[in-house]
């Protein structure tokens, strides 16, 4: 394939496209180069000439002189080129790599010995025009690749054009222009040289000397192809690798994301709930705390109480031992007689008041010992002032009737005012044993009352424990009959689409009752027709006509026979309602029954409070829960992240590292096109 083809070559220089439309197979209408319209093209074609086509062309009259050369074998490079379409610049720089590392004495020495060979003999020039001819079939395919590298890189830029400056592209355009200009007048220079080569060639003798040194530098090409296919394989899944790995990243990044934004929101509502949980029970641990200050108060007012019961019992014992020990010693004088009346009284009094005080404990009423004291304070100096001035009174006048006494009775004995004392003594003795027995006796009853009170205040708990339980079996009793009412409601909803359905059937069912009865009443008509019709045919008519009433007869069977499946098809569907209309109404019943249930019976709120308690706890034990799933989700999530940032950075330092073999094999590709340069100004000196 001597010439390549395209549509329209550039005349003007198109920047983007230098070498012209060439159409795409899929969009024939885009060029394949620069994926622009034809019609962007359109006034831009043919400025670079003939010569500027597409790709390298060789003309017509070389060929035609070239028929009657005896041709030596070519190397086979395109087949390779054609395995290897989708490489890039770099699969040349490496070709080029390899061939001058493998070797590059004896390319030197070809080069040399052509030079030799053309200026000793002439013969030998068409083996040079013949590796001209391979080298240009080489600068061809490298030029098809770069076309490619050219299309691809357009590609990018396209899809980049939006976010790139205007400078920047104005810049590589200058860049790719310049290089482009560079290339078509080295493909112009080759192309003289390779007319020139052939039209010496022509006109001199062929030889053909070095077929095994052509050999040995064709195996070492297809070696050095091969390395560079398997190395552009080994790039290409290298880079698949890469794209997956990056594609992997992408996703687990995304899906980390999504996790953490529903634990985000899962524990931002759990967090909300509990908040108000704990204000509930804040607020409620308060009430508590505050009934308990008023039981402690309460508490401490009664032992107070209790201890002043105490003092005053122990001031009563006291009292009644000074009694008994007065009691003891003899009284001499009238006055020890009226004393100790007075504190008979005085004792009788404050057993009294004692007495309605601990009737008032007893009762429930409250009773403040304090005041009673002050009462009973003032109440003893005032009965002392008064006492003070009846013993005054008492001494006057005893002073008189002592005196009158002596002068009146001074015979009588003194034994008779002895037995009066004594006589009173014992009263007052004796009154002090009726009052301690009473207060005895008084104690013991009270003591009594007491164990009573215990007894039924065990009772009490005992019966308050039963009814807690009772309660609690019918608050369970509740939130069943709750869960029954729920259903029931949602029975309710699908007895009243029932009920509806009912009423919609019902007035079927009347419909389909009145076409029925009609439908008997032309059964009923057509049989009276028929009796009619065969009373009054005669045997003459029946047989003249018989044809014609056998089909009406058969017509009014089968007509019958319908209407009777049709009747019997209604009554079925007569009873299935029937049947239904039972089951609605029994759990009508049944609902009414769950809501007369349901009106009776209240929640309690001991059972209430244990379920607060309940959830109180389960709060607690499923934020414990939550807290150790959250660093347990965390301790995952976060090797997880140190895992991909690993990864990642290993992908970025393969990167970088690709990035400088594409740099080293750019400088290694200046170096051996400086070289190729050197050695053609040398082949043409």
């Amino acid at each position: 394939m001597h010439r390549m083809h395209s549509m329209y070559s550039s005349k003007k220089g198109d920047p983007l496209c230098p070498l012209g439309f060439h159409p795409q197979v899929r969009w024939p209408t885009r060029c394949k180069r620069c994926f622009r319209d034809y019609k962007e093209h359109g006034g831009r074609r043919n400025s670079l000439g003939d010569i500027t086509s597409s790709s390298p062309s060789l003309t017509s009259d070389s060929s035609t002189r070239l028929k009657h050369v005896r041709k030596p074998a070519k190397l086979q490079i395109k087949n390779v080129i054609s395995n290897t379409n989708g490489g890039a610049s770099e699969n040349d720089v490496e070709f080029i790599i390899q061939v001058r590392k493998s070797r590059p004495a004896p390319a030197k020495q070809v080069i040399q010995d052509g030079l030799d060979s053309f200026t000793v003999k002439g013969e030998e020039t068409e083996n040079e025009v013949e590796k001209l001819k391979s080298q240009l079939n080489d600068m061809k395919a490298r030029c098809e690749k770069a076309e490619k590298e050219k299309s691809e890189i357009l590609l990018r830029r396209l899809a980049t054009m939006e976010t790139m400056t205007n400078k920047t592209s104005t810049g590589e355009m200058a860049k790719l222009q310049k290089r482009n200009e560079a290339l078509v007048q080295e493909k112009n220079i080759l192309s003289a040289k390779i007319k020139s080569l052939e039209k010496e060639a022509v006109a001199k003798p062929y030889r053909g000397e070095r077929d095994k040194a052509q050999d040995e530098v064709r195996s070492k090409l297809k070696a050095a192809e091969n390395l560079c296919e398997s190395l552009m394989d080994e790039n290409e899944d290298m880079k698949k690798e890469i794209r997956q790995l990056e594609e992997e990243i992408y996703e687990l990044q995304d899906n980390f994301r999504d996790e953490q934004a529903d634990e985000y929101t899962r524990l931002r509502k759990s967090l909300e709930q509990s908040n108000k949980n704990c204000r509930i029970l804040s607020f409620k641990l308060r009430k508590i705390e505050r009934k308990a200050e008023e039981l402690e108060n309460e508490r401490s007012a009664l032992e107070k109480k209790h201890e002043e019961m105490k003092k005053t019992e122990e001031t009563l014992q006291k009292v009644s031992n000074a009694f008994q020990n007065r009691t003891q010693k003899k009284p001499t004088d009238a006055t020890t007689k009226i004393q100790l009346k007075k504190m008979v009284d005085e004792m009788e009094k404050e057993i009294e008041d004692m007495m309605n005080i601990f009737t008032n404990i007893k009762n429930g009423h409250n009773v403040d010992i304090a005041d009673v004291k002050q009462k009973d304070n003032n109440l003893k100096y005032d009965t002392l002032l008064k006492e003070y001035d009846l013993l005054k009174e008492q001494l006057e006048s005893t002073v008189k009737e002592l005196a009158s006494e002596k002068e009146k009775k001074k015979v009588q004995p003194s034994v008779k005012l002895d037995d009066t004392k004594t006589t009173e003594l014992q009263n007052v003795k004796r009154k002090l044993d009726e009052a301690v027995t009473l207060r005895e006796v008084e104690r013991k009853a009270w003591e009594k009352e007491k164990v009573s009170l215990s007894e039924e205040k065990e009772k009490l708990k005992s019966k308050l424990l039963s009814l807690s339980a009772e309660k609690l079996k019918v608050y369970n009793e509740v939130v069943q009959l709750k869960k029954d009412l729920e259903t029931a409601k949602s029975s309710e909803k699908d007895s009243a689409k029932m009920e509806v359905t009912i009423n919609e059937l019902k007035e079927k069912l009347s419909q389909e009752q009145e076409n029925c009865k009609k439908l008997q009443d032309d059964l009923s008509s057509h049989t009276e027709r028929e009796s009619k019709m065969s009373q009054s045919i005669t045997s003459s008519q029946v047989r003249d006509n018989q044809a014609p009433n056998k089909v009406i007869v058969i017509e009014l069977n089968d007509e019958i026979n319908t209407l009777k499946k049709e009747n019997a098809t209604l009554l079925e569907r007569l009873e299935d309602m029937r049947k239904v209309n039972d089951d609605l109404s029994a759990k009508l019943k049944d609902y009414e029954a769950v809501s007369k249930i349901h009106q009776v019976l209240t929640p309690d709120t001991t059972a209430l409070e244990s379920e607060i308690r309940k959830l109180k706890n389960a709060l607690s034990n499923t934020e414990k829960a939550k807290k150790a799933d959250l660093a347990q989700c965390k301790m995952r999530y976060e090797h997880r992240i140190t895992a991909i940032n690993d990864e990642i950075q290993a992908i970025q330092n393969q990167l970088s590292r690709y990035k400088r073999e594409r740099d080293t094999y750019k400088h290694m590709l200046e170096g051996a096109q400086k070289t190729i340069g050197e050695l053609k100004s040398t082949r043409q000196g």
